[in-house]
């Protein structure tokens, strides 16, 4: 029994030592003495327009950076969470976000970028009416979630207007809470890189750690249940454990590298299984560890009105064309589930 412990203890302190190893090859970037000075902060200097309606109700989805040049733009006021969703909302609409700004002369003839904290839910940036990269747009009309990484933008020094006044336009889609943080701003490409670098660290990179933790947890019950097979509580906790991990990956699903553009999942079939299908699995685990550990039964109503509700859900996640399709079926789905969760709880 002692050898057993041991074992199992050993086995979980090297999981926790490799979470943390995979942590510190994350590069978090490191800033250059005085690069902070050298750097062009662009907060209260956007300004906005909300695109037209355009063809078939899209808000427009085909509007282009010769369009935006056309737009009657007006101040953005506030750089905070929500900013966008209050203007444009959350139903999907197109708009663009406008700002310009002088190249100082510590920073003229080099390669510069520019980075936005956190901007949701997708973009795609250009400058002085040339494309220079996106996050979210997969191809037309095809919408992935751009995350919770921060945005980095490449400026070469042949896009830029040394001596004039430089354009840049973005181009977001403003699906749920539509998001542009503070603290944007234009700098050297290291410096710029290695704040960008921190940024995504912190708001995405850092739950690898607690994902590592919860999966040493997740084996630790395995093992126990390996070892005592009657006590059938220790494998309900190990399979909470399992889908809570799968479904808070979705925090950190741009730094798994089998999601996204150069991975076998697109966002949206890994946003399907990992934070929808598997939020109805943790929520029925949660009931069934609950009614396990009270040493309760389940009467058959509920357990047809569990199963019915789940399998229902996971069928309109399932066939959800779209991220809209997802959004307008969310307030239906988690209802579901926490009637579910109510109706368990009252029960016993």
């Amino acid at each position: 029994m002692k050898n057993k412990i041991n074992f199992v203890s050993a086995f979980l302190f090297s999981l926790v030592l490799l979470s943390t190893a995979m942590l510190s090859c994350i590069n978090k970037g490191t800033l250059n003495e005085g690069d902070e000075n050298l750097r062009i902060p662009l907060d209260g200097t956007f300004e906005y327009a909300v695109c037209p309606e355009g063809k078939n109700g899209l808000w427009g989805a085909d509007s282009t950076v010769e369009d935006a040049l056309k737009l009657d733009y007006t101040f953005l006021d506030k750089m905070c969470y929500r900013n966008l969703f209050d203007i444009a909302g959350g139903d999907g609409k197109y708009l663009w976000l406008k700002t310009e700004f002088l190249v100082p002369d510590g920073l003229k003839n080099k390669d510069l970028a520019m980075v936005i904290p956190y901007l949701h839910f997708a973009d795609e940036l250009y400058l002085n009416g040339r494309f220079i990269d996106s996050y979210g747009f997969e191809e037309k009309h095809l919408i992935q979630d751009a995350g919770y990484e921060a945005h980095f933008f490449n400026f070469p020094i042949e896009h830029l207007k040394q001596n004039g006044r430089n354009v840049v336009l973005i181009k977001v889609y403003a699906l749920g809470l539509a998001t542009i943080s503070p603290g944007v701003f234009i700098g050297l490409k290291d410096d710029a890189w290695a704040a960008a670098d921190i940024a995504s660290f912190w708001q995405s990179g850092i739950y690898l750690c607690f994902i590592g933790i919860m999966m040493g947890v997740c084996f630790l019950f395995f093992a126990l249940f390996v070892f005592y097979r009657k006590e059938i509580l220790y494998l309900y906790f190990a399979l909470l454990n399992l889908f809570s991990i799968l479904y808070f990956s979705n925090l950190c699903a741009n730094e798994l590298p089998w999601i996204g553009f150069h991975g076998g999942f697109s966002y949206l079939a890994y946003l399907k299984f990992a934070c929808c299908i598997n939020f109805f699995g943790m929520s029925y685990m949660a009931i069934v560890f609950i009614f396990k550990f009270l040493q309760k039964k389940h009467n058959k109503i509920g357990m047809i009105m569990q199963w019915s509700s789940i399998v229902f859900s996971i069928i309109c996640v399932i066939i959800a064309p779209n991220y809209y399709a997802l959004y307008k079926l969310f307030p239906l789905l988690v209802s579901l589930a926490f009637v579910n969760l109510l109706f368990s709880l009252v029960f016993i």
